[in-house]
């Protein structure tokens, strides 16, 4: 392999053939880390629609931990521990603020929770969440409906003092 560099390093015009090969390679590279960085941007953050009447990020709390998080949207935990019942709210499975959800939440991927929400349904035991279609929905229907909780794209958590603010002046 070296012998087959140094031959090319020998010739001005090779080496400018293999600079532009180099640099087209490194472009390439940095364009797919770039889409890769904006998938991983979609951080998500649960929020929750407490008994008090306030929709906050569940983490800022401290309320609540992830692991019960978990058994609310696997349908283990259907009532908060004052007794109001949970109402779990989900995003459309091809959203990837749903999918960044079920992995970093439910530590699974979005077929294995379909699987497990239609097991609920047909044996009897258990609902699947309500699907609403985009994360504006989400914000309304968790603040209308108390217990409720859901999830939305980090960078959406500004939109919660505003939904509270239109909710006032209504």
């Amino acid at each position: 392999m070296a012998i087959f560099f140094s031959y090319l390093l020998k010739t001005d015009l090779n080496r400018r053939k293999l600079f532009s090969a180099l640099v087209g390679i490194l472009s390439l590279s940095l364009l797919l880390n770039a889409q890769t960085s904006a998938a991983a941007d979609a951080t998500v953050s649960v929020i929750v629609h407490y008994p008090n009447g306030h929709v906050v990020e569940y983490q800022q709390q401290n309320a609540y931990s992830p692991e019960m998080i978990d058994k609310i949207f696997t349908s283990k935990l259907r009532s908060w521990p004052n007794g109001l019942p949970i109402q779990a709210f989900i995003l459309p499975v091809n959203n990837p603020v749903h999918r960044e959800f079920v992995h970093k939440y439910l530590n699974t991927n979005v077929y294995q929770i379909q699987r497990i929400w239609n097991r609920l349904i047909f044996s009897g035991r258990g609902i699947a969440p309500i699907e609403l279609q985009n994360e504006e929905e989400m914000i309304q229907n968790v603040y209308k409906t108390p217990g409720a909780v859901g999830y939305i794209a980090t960078r959406n958590l500004y939109r919660l003092s505003q939904t509270s603010i239109l909710k006032e002046s209504k």
